[in-house]
């Protein structure tokens, strides 16, 4: 087994195999494709088509597009957990709010991080902003083709029952066309 770490997107990355037809399986993994927007998903998954070998299989594991969609207008800051820091023992918090860009079929998501120090009152916070972009399986299913691969079959779950739009997940199983 040798595991291949690259920029999938990027068709200049020097960690991408040159060779044709050598993966078995490709995984992209919780949400990880939602990072790209569909130029860089529709370079991904050609990079992937030359890659996988004729019996591999491509999973790609994200939310339900149906449940982002349905998101709406920015949230409030909301608590979505709490931890203590290993090595400094302070607490930290994670605040999250949501927002649907529904043009862009994407989502805006901001965290807020705060650390509470003994000798500081105030916490100290990191503010993370991101873009998530979402395709619907019929869209998936377009890309895929457009890619040299097809679409094998859509879990909702990690339990594969066949998905939905309540599902909880959309899991794209893929494999060379």
């Amino acid at each position: 087994m040798r595991l291949i770490t690259a920029d999938i997107a990027s068709p200049q990355d020097p960690y991408l195999p040159n060779e044709a037809q050598t993966i078995t399986l490709a995984i992209i993994g919780i949400n990880t494709f939602m990072h790209l927007d569909e130029r860089q998903a529709g370079t991904a998954l050609r990079h992937i088509a030359r890659l996988l070998k004729p019996n591999g299989r491509l999973c790609i594991d994200m939310d339900n597009p149906f449940t982002l969609a349905a998101v709406g207008g920015y949230a409030e800051l909301e608590v979505e957990q709490e931890w203590l820091d290993p090595d400094t023992g302070q607490a930290i918090r994670q605040l999250s709010a949501y927002r649907a860009v529904e043009d862009d079929q994407a989502i805006d998501v901001t965290w807020v991080f705060e650390e509470q120090t003994a000798d500081n009152p105030v916490p100290e916070q990191t503010v993370v902003e991101m873009r998530y972009a979402y395709l619907y399986p019929h869209q998936y299913d377009l890309l895929l083709s457009q890619s040299g691969l097809r679409l094998v079959t859509l879990y909702g779950d990690y339990d594969r029952n066949p998905f939905d739009e309540a599902s909880d997940r959309l899991l794209v199983i893929a494999q060379p066309a």
